[in-house]
């Protein structure tokens, strides 16, 4: 159980290529209220690249996952892509079951996300979700890919809340 930081953290100008993660269970709390604690997160000048994840979750975490690159970082810099995750849960995280901000050239199969996005106290509630994929950086984003996505309880109280929210913005 973590309380507070990060299950898996790739820090500011760092790159992990080639990882596989195979029935990693991540557990956090009790809640930190700071936006600080994920089961994974790729801080905004680190790359993830090539990245498998099979048979594992992420769970009670203030994010599951977080994918952070920040609005001008304009092209080019960081980037998550070539991501393949399968047969994985995400339950339980009180702000994002998963957000990215860079993403591309992603699959996600047989992932369910569940019970997300519930606290109220959040500053951002009005668009709790579940999976939140919000591109910055105006960057060529292509090819996401949800197959058998089992999304509920999510957001759930908030103004827009929704399971699955997919925006861009430059």
């Amino acid at each position: 159980s973590l309380t507070g930081g990060y299950g898996f953290l790739v820090p500011e100008a760092a790159s992990a290529n080639y990882v596989k993660m195979d029935g990693v269970a991540v557990a956090c709390g009790p809640l930190t209220y700071s936006e600080n604690e994920a089961g994974l997160w790729v801080m905004s000048t680190a790359s993830l690249r090539y990245f498998t994840v099979v048979d594992s979750s992420f769970s009670d975490c203030d994010f599951g996952w977080y994918f952070q690159r920040k609005v001008d970082s304009g092209p080019g810099g960081s980037m998550a892509e070539y991501i393949n995750v399968q047969d994985t849960l995400f339950r339980g995280n009180s702000y994002k079951g998963f957000y990215a901000e860079k993403l591309s050239e992603a699959t996600f199969t047989n992932v369910t996300v569940e019970n997300t996005s519930l606290l109220d106290s959040y500053f951002n509630i009005a668009w709790n979700a579940g999976i939140d994929i919000n591109l910055k950086g105006r960057e060529d984003y292509r090819n996401l890919v949800f197959n058998n996505l089992t999304i509920t309880g999510n957001g759930v109280g908030s103004k827009e809340g929704v399971g699955l929210a997919l925006k861009a913005r430059s």
